[in-house]
Protein backbone atom coordinates (compact mmCIF):
# COMPACT_ATOMS: atom_id res chain seq x y z
CA UNK A 1 0.00 0.00 0.00
CA UNK A 2 3.04 2.56 0.91
CA UNK A 3 4.44 1.43 -1.90
CA UNK A 4 1.88 2.32 -4.45
CA UNK A 5 1.66 5.56 -2.80
CA UNK A 6 5.06 6.63 -3.01
CA UNK A 7 4.50 5.29 -6.97
CA UNK A 8 1.36 8.19 -7.17
CA UNK A 9 3.35 10.53 -5.27
CA UNK A 10 6.55 9.98 -7.63
CA UNK A 11 4.19 10.10 -11.29
CA UNK A 12 2.13 12.88 -9.54
CA UNK A 13 6.12 14.65 -8.82
CA UNK A 14 7.01 14.01 -12.21
CA UNK A 15 3.90 15.05 -14.01
CA UNK A 16 3.87 18.41 -12.03
CA UNK A 17 7.90 18.48 -13.30
CA UNK A 18 6.94 18.59 -16.50
CA UNK A 19 4.47 21.24 -16.28
CA UNK A 20 6.77 23.16 -14.66
CA UNK A 21 9.34 22.59 -17.08
CA UNK A 22 6.96 23.14 -20.16
CA UNK A 23 5.82 26.63 -18.57
CA UNK A 24 9.27 27.73 -17.63
CA UNK A 25 10.44 26.92 -21.41
CA UNK A 26 7.25 28.55 -23.38
CA UNK A 27 7.75 31.54 -20.92
CA UNK A 28 11.51 32.19 -21.48
CA UNK A 29 10.28 31.70 -25.25
CA UNK A 30 7.83 34.28 -25.00
CA UNK A 31 10.44 36.39 -23.32
CA UNK A 32 13.13 36.10 -25.70
CA UNK A 33 10.77 36.94 -28.54
CA UNK A 34 9.45 39.95 -26.65
CA UNK A 35 13.49 41.31 -26.43
CA UNK A 36 13.77 41.13 -29.85
CA UNK A 37 10.07 42.31 -30.81
CA UNK A 38 11.62 45.33 -28.53
CA UNK A 39 14.76 45.72 -29.87
CA UNK A 40 13.18 45.78 -33.43
CA UNK A 41 11.56 48.26 -32.57
CA UNK A 42 14.32 50.69 -30.92
CA UNK A 43 15.93 49.89 -34.34
CA UNK A 44 13.43 50.96 -36.21
CA UNK A 45 12.78 53.61 -34.25
CA UNK A 46 16.64 55.12 -33.90
CA UNK A 47 16.70 54.64 -38.15
CA UNK A 48 13.54 56.94 -38.11
CA UNK A 49 14.68 59.55 -35.82
CA UNK A 50 18.19 59.55 -37.80
CA UNK A 51 16.10 60.08 -41.07
CA UNK A 52 14.27 63.06 -39.68
CA UNK A 53 16.93 64.55 -38.88
CA UNK A 54 18.42 64.21 -42.37
CA UNK A 55 14.96 65.63 -44.04
CA UNK A 56 15.31 68.70 -41.88
CA UNK A 57 18.38 68.95 -42.62
CA UNK A 58 17.93 69.09 -46.23
CA UNK A 59 14.82 70.75 -46.00
CA UNK A 60 15.63 74.17 -43.67
CA UNK A 61 19.39 73.89 -45.50
CA UNK A 62 18.76 73.87 -49.13
CA UNK A 63 14.85 74.80 -49.94
CA UNK A 64 14.14 77.27 -47.18
CA UNK A 65 17.58 78.49 -46.95
CA UNK A 66 18.39 77.97 -50.68
CA UNK A 67 22.04 77.01 -50.30
CA UNK A 68 24.20 76.67 -53.34
CA UNK A 69 27.09 74.60 -51.81
CA UNK A 70 26.39 71.70 -54.38
CA UNK A 71 28.43 69.66 -52.84
CA UNK A 72 27.50 69.48 -49.25
CA UNK A 73 23.98 69.03 -50.60
CA UNK A 74 25.34 65.76 -52.45
CA UNK A 75 27.29 64.72 -49.07
CA UNK A 76 23.64 65.00 -46.84
CA UNK A 77 21.78 62.91 -49.94
CA UNK A 78 24.18 60.17 -49.60
CA UNK A 79 23.58 60.21 -45.69
CA UNK A 80 19.82 59.75 -47.01
CA UNK A 81 20.76 57.51 -49.59
CA UNK A 82 22.32 55.19 -47.16
CA UNK A 83 19.20 55.39 -44.72
CA UNK A 84 16.91 54.47 -47.60
CA UNK A 85 18.99 51.28 -48.37
CA UNK A 86 19.34 50.45 -44.30
CA UNK A 87 15.72 51.18 -44.49
CA UNK A 88 14.74 48.43 -46.93
CA UNK A 89 15.55 46.01 -44.20
CA UNK A 90 12.99 46.96 -42.00
CA UNK A 91 10.61 47.93 -44.83
CA UNK A 92 11.05 45.16 -47.61
CA UNK A 93 10.21 45.36 -50.74
CA UNK A 94 6.68 43.57 -51.58
CA UNK A 95 6.98 40.87 -54.36
CA UNK A 96 4.92 41.23 -56.60
CA UNK A 97 4.54 39.28 -59.75
CA UNK A 98 7.31 39.75 -62.43
CA UNK A 99 7.84 43.31 -61.24
CA UNK A 100 11.42 44.73 -60.64
CA UNK A 101 12.30 40.21 -61.35
CA UNK A 102 15.48 41.95 -63.20
CA UNK A 103 17.10 44.39 -59.98
CA UNK A 104 18.86 43.17 -57.66
CA UNK A 105 16.93 41.15 -54.84
CA UNK A 106 16.19 43.81 -52.34
CA UNK A 107 14.83 46.22 -55.25
CA UNK A 108 12.47 43.79 -56.78
CA UNK A 109 8.80 44.00 -56.20
CA UNK A 110 6.98 46.88 -54.84
CA UNK A 111 8.51 49.60 -52.18
CA UNK A 112 6.81 50.10 -48.79
CA UNK A 113 5.29 53.43 -49.12
CA UNK A 114 7.59 55.01 -46.13
CA UNK A 115 10.58 53.88 -48.22
CA UNK A 116 8.52 55.46 -51.46
CA UNK A 117 8.08 59.12 -49.64
CA UNK A 118 11.81 59.04 -48.91
CA UNK A 119 12.76 57.95 -52.40
CA UNK A 120 10.44 60.87 -53.50
CA UNK A 121 12.39 63.29 -51.01
CA UNK A 122 15.46 62.53 -52.21
CA UNK A 123 14.59 62.66 -55.93
CA UNK A 124 13.29 66.05 -55.83
CA UNK A 125 16.93 67.52 -53.98
CA UNK A 126 18.91 65.29 -56.38
CA UNK A 127 17.13 66.81 -59.78
CA UNK A 128 17.04 69.93 -58.21
CA UNK A 129 13.54 70.43 -57.82
CA UNK A 130 13.72 71.54 -54.18
CA UNK A 131 13.40 75.43 -53.79
CA UNK A 132 10.12 75.93 -56.06
CA UNK A 133 8.07 72.67 -54.21
CA UNK A 134 8.25 73.56 -49.92
CA UNK A 135 4.78 72.99 -49.62
CA UNK A 136 5.05 69.36 -51.64
CA UNK A 137 8.29 68.46 -49.35
CA UNK A 138 6.37 69.50 -46.59
CA UNK A 139 3.56 67.21 -47.06
CA UNK A 140 5.93 64.71 -47.61
CA UNK A 141 7.98 64.84 -44.73
CA UNK A 142 4.76 64.97 -42.88
CA UNK A 143 3.09 61.95 -44.52
CA UNK A 144 6.02 60.28 -43.42
CA UNK A 145 6.49 61.17 -39.82
CA UNK A 146 2.25 60.18 -39.70
CA UNK A 147 3.24 56.81 -41.07
CA UNK A 148 6.14 56.33 -38.87
CA UNK A 149 4.37 57.55 -35.44
CA UNK A 150 1.55 55.34 -36.57
CA UNK A 151 3.76 52.59 -37.04
CA UNK A 152 5.91 52.76 -33.89
CA UNK A 153 2.55 53.18 -31.72
CA UNK A 154 1.58 49.55 -32.92
CA UNK A 155 4.90 48.07 -32.08
CA UNK A 156 5.58 49.86 -28.44
CA UNK A 157 5.47 47.25 -26.16
CA UNK A 158 4.08 44.78 -27.89
CA UNK A 159 5.02 40.92 -27.64
CA UNK A 160 4.55 40.53 -31.38
CA UNK A 161 6.05 42.94 -34.05
CA UNK A 162 3.40 43.76 -36.14
CA UNK A 163 4.62 44.30 -39.84
CA UNK A 164 3.72 47.48 -42.27
CA UNK A 165 1.69 46.40 -45.12
CA UNK A 166 0.95 49.33 -46.96
CA UNK A 167 2.90 49.09 -50.46
CA UNK A 168 3.16 51.45 -53.82
CA UNK A 169 1.04 49.99 -56.78
CA UNK A 170 2.89 52.42 -59.50
CA UNK A 171 4.34 55.66 -57.86
CA UNK A 172 3.04 57.75 -54.86
CA UNK A 173 0.55 59.05 -56.68
CA UNK A 174 -1.52 56.48 -56.91
CA UNK A 175 -1.55 55.73 -53.19
CA UNK A 176 -5.49 56.04 -52.25
CA UNK A 177 -5.51 53.66 -48.40
CA UNK A 178 -3.70 56.66 -46.23
CA UNK A 179 -4.61 56.68 -42.79
CA UNK A 180 -4.37 60.48 -43.07
CA UNK A 181 -7.46 61.91 -45.61
CA UNK A 182 -5.77 65.02 -45.77
CA UNK A 183 -1.95 63.77 -46.93
CA UNK A 184 -3.99 61.42 -48.99
CA UNK A 185 -5.74 64.83 -50.35
CA UNK A 186 -2.41 66.36 -50.82
CA UNK A 187 -0.57 63.69 -52.41
CA UNK A 188 -2.81 63.07 -55.60
CA UNK A 189 -2.94 67.07 -55.86
CA UNK A 190 -2.51 68.29 -59.62
CA UNK A 191 1.17 69.79 -58.34
CA UNK A 192 2.41 66.93 -57.27
CA UNK A 193 1.16 64.93 -59.94
CA UNK A 194 3.14 67.15 -62.29
CA UNK A 195 6.30 66.90 -60.11
CA UNK A 196 6.15 62.91 -60.10
CA UNK A 197 6.25 62.76 -63.52
CA UNK A 198 9.28 65.17 -64.07
CA UNK A 199 10.93 63.08 -61.65
CA UNK A 200 10.08 59.95 -63.52
CA UNK A 201 11.42 61.24 -67.06
CA UNK A 202 14.44 62.14 -65.49
CA UNK A 203 15.03 58.62 -64.30
CA UNK A 204 14.27 57.76 -67.34
CA UNK A 205 16.60 59.85 -69.26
Amino acid sequence: MISEIVAIISVVISIASTIVAIFAITYSKKLKDFDLNQQNYEDVKDWYEEVLKILKELYLQFAVLKQDDKQKLNTVLTKLSSKIDMGRLYFPNKIDGEFGINKPKAYRGRRALIIDFLVFYYDIFFYDKHKENLDILTSVQRAFVSEMTLFLSKNQNSAVFVKYNMYDKKNIINISNLDNAEFRKILISDDVVELVDTLNNENNN
